[in-house]
């Protein structure tokens, strides 16, 4: 069944309302919040990212609370920024979606923390989502990072 224009435009908006909950989050380390944004059985695949966060992790972490936990875990006294910009959203039914975004973000370690002071990248997190009861929730997440710099 084919969603009305409306029902599409409203599918959009809850999909960058999610996104930009999701990174927001983020950076101001809301993890109960973070973890809602998940669906119960999402994965979130970071693991062919050389600067994944937690090296010594695969990257790959299935359900919204494990997900939670590792975003606590990668972001544990790190500031960050993120924008996220240009969303291409294929909305493929009702209740699911597809999505692809451009991220920015910053990262900032405390003094003596590691190698680095801060980490500057950019690239692509590719999505799907389903809405629940009513709500868009991330149903899976990858991320590809094109170039990171760092200070």
């Amino acid at each position: 069944m084919a969603l009305t224009d409306i029902e599409t435009l409203v599918a959009l908006e809850g999909i960058k309302r999610l996104k930009a909950a999701y990174f927001r989050c983020i950076d101001t380390k809301d993890w109960p919040g973070f973890t809602n944004c998940f669906a119960p059985n999402a994965v979130m695949d970071v693991g062919g990212e050389e600067e994944r966060l937690i090296k010594s992790e695969e990257g790959v972490y299935r359900g919204a609370k494990v997900i939670g936990e590792w975003g606590e875990r990668a972001a544990r006294g790190i500031q960050t920024r993120h924008h996220i910009l240009m969303p291409e959203i294929e909305i493929t039914s009702a209740s699911t979606a597809s999505g692809t975004w451009v991220i920015e973000d910053r990262f900032w370690w405390p003094e003596g923390a590691g190698p680095h002071r801060t980490m500057h990248g950019w690239g692509y997190e590719y999505e799907s989502y389903e809405k629940i009861v009513g709500r868009w929730k991330i149903l899976s997440s990858r991320f590809k990072r094109l170039r990171t710099e760092y200070t």
